[in-house]
């Protein structure tokens, strides 16, 4: 149950409809205590507030930005999980999407963003287009 939209780069994202409605109700239960509990009135926002200094602490703690997310090459570490759960044949339609929305975006392989020390095998992404360069399977009957 998502909403597609579609970004100023031509990328679909999509909207958890599911996940709205829960930030809803949550809320509004946390308003509702707040404004009808006296105990609430103190330990609604309290609570937020320590969740919030153990997020930061814990961001600090393992010397990770508190604000902003940590940069990563997620389209490599995509077919490391499909190479390495053995499913080889949605790694190559992972690459044969990746080499068209490249062609599409006229986008060409940029460096990893991957943090200093991160491990990642470097997998490279080709075009397999029409089935050529593609390794034969086990089972298949070319």
């Amino acid at each position: 149950m998502n909403i597609r939209l579609r970004g100023k780069d031509g990328e679909v994202r999509l909207l958890p409809i599911v996940g709205i409605l829960g930030f809803l109700g949550i809320s509004t239960i946390l308003f509702l205590v707040v404004l009808t509990h006296s105990i609430g009135r103190i330990a609604g926002p309290a609570w937020i507030i320590l969740g919030l200094l153990i997020y930061s602490w814990y961001r600090r703690h393992r010397k990770l930005p508190i604000t902003k997310p940590l940069k990563r090459d997620w389209e490599k570490e995509q077919l490391l999980v499909y190479e390495d759960a053995g499913e080889h044949e949605l790694a190559d339609e992972y690459r044969e999407n990746l080499a068209r929305k490249r062609r599409l975006h006229h986008e060409e392989e940029s460096a990893s963003k991957l943090p200093i020390g991160a491990q990642v095998l470097d997998v490279p992404i080709e075009n397999h287009a029409n089935g050529e360069n593609r390794r034969k399977r086990k089972g298949d009957t070319q």
